[in-house]
């Protein structure tokens, strides 16, 4: 304790005079020390590999308003959702990525020419030589070049523009820097268009699962071919519509003129027989001449409305009321004695005194038979088309029934086309930078480090060896250890020195 109190001081806790008197006195071992740890770290900063660090950056533009694969996205009507940060560096320090950097890296011819030692290894083995001794396995050599790999990159954020990244890859051979550097931004893209493919490739499943689902909801039935039925059918009705308009014209034309026949026949008789001039009255004639222009009339309108009906829709009122009216005509008609008579131009039948008796007789037959067969070329036309129109609706209740779901089997299709649409123009939404830096050399600890270090040590050093010499040390070397170690006693004198 008493020599402690010499070494420390009230004010600097430390006598720093004393303690350099001390380094005065143990001079030899204490140069001895200071060489020794110089020496130490000397050789230590000397064993260090050097470390080849070259660095690149990308950007992250899959938020960006820019994006090409957004743009597509966009354009098709798809909604794209970028990944952040976070997502990015989580994505490519996972065992995923550092198997597929390991398999791109292998896949290279220049892999065997590569230094992938260790950093802070002392024995440095060649690529070569790992590779024999995994007997030329290729899964052998992967599983060491994913537990190798990690240690040689480095992906970290930019801190100070966002979404973008430093890509910084550390070997022991500038080569093989920069060449881990090229594998490493094809890994990166090669990992990035997989991951984009797969949530495109996982819709697309799910679509396609959608639209088989939806498929056999339909059963048996075709949309395709019920539209493409209902869509001949109403052509067809567009048809026998125009073709019963036609008959139906050449219907009641044949009709009017086997009417007109019928009467002149019975005229020629009349005027034949001998009572006819007796019959006959000039107002009675031309009053039902008048009416039967106006039957004519109404059968005409009757002819057109009905046709009318048929292809623009029902007008039932006016032709009932037209109905009624020639009803009543006829009636009118029929109420005057000898109508017929009247209506044969008995006059001229008169003057030509039954010569073209034969000849009307004919020509009552033959159009006769010729209204019979368009009367029953009508009426199956009218049949045929109440059929064809009771088909139409069974058909349109079947495609207003399966009308959502075929709409929704339209959507998924129109959906899959999207996504190949997507799929064919897929591409990294990672934009490397062009520029490189230059291949720095470094150690692992700098030159800097290491002198501050060893100043630090050998202070330390010198102070723990001193104190230690000093307290195993009993001598007494001057007036002052004397004072501080015994200052209780009075000096009387001194010893002469014998030396000098």
């Amino acid at each position: 304790m008493k020599k402690l109190n010499v070494i420390l001081d009230e004010t600097t806790i430390i006598n720093f005079s004393f303690f350099k008197k001390l380094l005065g006195r143990y001079k030899y071992a204490s140069f001895i020390i200071v060489i020794s740890i110089i020496s130490i770290f000397s050789i230590y900063y000397k064993n260090q590999h050097d470390i080849y660090r070259i660095t690149k950056t990308f950007k992250n533009v899959s938020n960006d308003a820019d994006s090409p694969l957004g743009t597509i996205s966009n354009i098709i009507g798809e909604s794209k959702k970028g990944i952040t940060e976070e997502e990015v560096i989580s994505s490519l320090t996972s065992i995923d990525f550092v198997k597929k950097f390991a398999e791109v890296v292998y896949e290279s011819d220049q892999y065997l020419e590569m230094n992938l030692s260790d950093l802070l290894a002392r024995d440095v083995r060649s690529t070569s030589e790992i590779y024999a001794l995994c007997n030329e396995d290729r899964d052998c050599f992967i599983n060491f070049l994913i537990g190798r790999l990690p240690a040689l990159y480095e992906i970290r954020p930019n801190g100070v523009v966002v979404n973008n990244f430093f890509i910084t890859v550390k070997t022991l051979d500038p080569k093989t820097s920069k060449l881990l550097l090229k594998y490493l931004e094809e890994s990166i893209q090669l990992t990035r268009l997989e991951a984009i493919k797969r949530v495109h490739s996982q819709q697309n499943e799910v679509t396609q699962k959608l639209l088989k689902q939806k498929l056999e909801e339909l059963g048996s039935v075709d949309p395709d071919i019920i539209q493409g039925e209902f869509d001949n059918i109403k052509e067809k009705i567009e048809q026998l519509d125009d073709r019963i308009s036609i008959v139906s014209r050449e219907y009641h034309g044949l009709k009017v003129q086997v009417d007109l026949l019928d009467s002149q026949l019975e005229q020629t008789k009349r005027t034949l027989s001998s009572d006819t001039k007796k019959l006959f009255n000039s107002k009675l004639a031309k009053k039902a001449k008048v009416i039967q222009s106006k039957i004519e009339k109404y059968r005409q309108d009757i002819s057109a409305i009905e046709v009318a009906s048929n292809e623009f829709g029902d007008e039932s009122s006016i032709l009932n009321q037209l109905r009624s009216e020639l009803k009543k005509a006829e009636r009118e008609l029929a109420s005057i004695p000898n109508h017929k008579l009247y209506l044969s131009n008995a006059e001229d039948f008169l003057k030509k005194k039954g010569n073209a008796s034969a000849n009307v007789s004919f020509d009552n037959k033959v159009r006769k038979r010729q209204f019979v067969r368009v009367n029953k070329e009508l009426e199956k036309l009218q049949l045929e088309r109440v059929n064809t129109v009771k088909r139409q609706k069974e058909l349109a209740a079947t495609l207003k029934q399966i009308k959502p779901t075929v709409d929704y089997i339209n959507l998924l299709r129109e959906k899959l086309v999207q996504l190949q649409i997507i799929e064919s123009s897929i591409i990294s939404d990672y934009v490397f930078s062009k520029n490189v830096s230059g291949v720095s050399v470094f150690k692992r600890t700098s030159l800097s480090k290491v002198i501050l270090f060893c100043f630090f040590v050998t202070l330390f050093s010198l102070f723990a060896f001193v104190l230690i010499r000093y307290l195993a040390d009993t001598k007494i070397y001057d007036e002052y250890e004397l004072n501080k170690n015994y200052e209780n006693i009075e000096v009387i004198g001194k010893t002469p020195d014998f030396n000098s």
